[in-house]
């Protein structure tokens, strides 16, 4: 009698991270690694000078680069949380097959013993007594015996799935503790982050008692407008080889219908903003929308990547260029999920706002601009964040 045994061997790619604490994550990175050292190198130099106010704005300096370092370690943390979380759903998804796959083959064996056993749990002898012939009962044998065959075939399927089930809950439990320890090493960088920011805002009451400093500071937030404008007007000059599809709407014709980029509300408006510690007024070319949906960051419009980066100031920056001139930036990103270059519709993901831990405030600086020129977006957004 031959035996069929018909074994489902299943490979799955499955991404480890040996990532135990926030030092690891820092030394995968070349980038990381270097802006680390260009930190302590400053420090050291701080040491070194007086501890007078001539020290305030390069003090100020090195806080922001720790605060940037931080937020970029944020970002691989991110990355990494996210591709453990992807594997461990891909792992999840194989479970859900292979259960599905035992329901279906035990439902074939019940089939397949209803027809061999009869209501008293013996051997089906209707195809035996009622056979007409020597040759008719021994082809009934025979039908009988494949299906016996069959049968084994199938419990065997059954058990090696149930195997393979064992093995996968295995590695999801594992995936599940991988991702418990991200979430610790996140709250420790985010505690970090928020204690820097701190100490960054209690030195900034330094300034508030020397106008000279005061003045110094502000020229820190014009540089940060200047860099993005740099940006701005070099995408420009690249733009003219742009092509957009024709039959797309225009962007100017959607003033008051554009979809938010981000769930949420915002908290700081457009315009003239009053700077209480520098007693002087400032222009936010943006606004600020304070997230409180999933965290995605879309696109108001169909359009071409033309920026990826970091900007101080801003964190990680996305740039769009959308037809007749117009572009909109969206900056302090955690993972930004597309690439310089990118063609990118209407509502499509273009990154992520981390929302896992609620004590910290999350929010998206967003702006439209037309030919460089900012205009509110508060004009230009539907009334409520869909």
């Amino acid at each position: 009698m031959n035996k069929f045994w018909l074994i489902f061997i299943l490979f799955f790619p499955l991404m480890t991270f040996s990532a135990e604490n926030k030092k690891e994550i820092i030394e995968s990175s070349n980038d990381l690694m270097l802006l680390k050292k260009e930190i302590e190198k400053e420090k050291s130099e701080i040491k070194k000078i007086d501890q007078s106010k001539t020290s305030v704005g390069l003090k100020l300096k090195v806080i922001e680069k720790e605060i940037a370092f931080n937020e970029a370690v944020l970002s691989e943390i991110n990355k990494k949380y996210s591709k453990v979380k992807e594997n461990q759903q891909l792992i999840g998804d194989k479970i859900y097959i292979l259960t599905r796959d035992i329901e279906v083959l035990m439902k074939e064996v019940r089939k397949g013993n209803i027809y061999l056993v009869d209501n008293r749990g013996v051997i089906n002898l209707k195809l035996l007594i009622f056979s007409r012939s020597y040759h008719e009962m021994i082809k009934n044998l025979e039908i009988i015996e494949k299906v016996n065959i069959k049968l084994k075939d199938k419990i065997s399927q059954i058990a090696t799935k149930k195997k393979e089930i064992e093995e996968l809950n295995k590695q999801f439990d594992e995936k599940s503790k991988e991702l418990e320890n991200l979430k610790k090493i996140k709250w420790e960088v985010l505690k970090e982050l928020q204690n820097q920011k701190v100490i960054y805002m209690q030195t900034l009451t330094v300034l508030d008692v020397d106008k000279k400093h005061k003045e110094s500071y502000y020229l820190i937030l014009q540089s940060r407008y200047e860099d993005l404008n740099k940006r701005v007007l070099e995408i420009e000059k690249e733009n003219k080889n742009t092509h957009f599809n024709q039959t797309a709407i225009g962007f100017g014709k959607l003033k008051g219908l554009l979809d938010w980029p981000v769930k949420g509300k915002i908290v700081e408006g457009f315009g003239v903003k009053y700077v209480e510690s520098l007693k002087t007024e400032i222009y936010n070319k943006g606004v600020k929308i304070e997230v409180n949906g999933d965290g995605f960051v879309r696109s108001v419009h169909d359009g071409v990547v033309k920026y990826v980066d970091w900007i101080k100031g801003y964190g990680n920056l996305v740039i769009i260029s959308h037809p007749d001139d117009f572009y909109t930036i969206y900056a302090n990103i955690d993972d930004v999920l597309v690439k310089n270059g990118q063609r990118v519709s209407k509502g499509e993901k273009i990154g992520i706002i981390d929302v896992d831990i609620k004590e910290v405030q999350h929010y998206l600086y967003f702006e439209i601009r037309k030919n460089n020129n900012a205009l509110n977006p508060q004009e230009w957004l539907k009334k409520e964040a869909t």
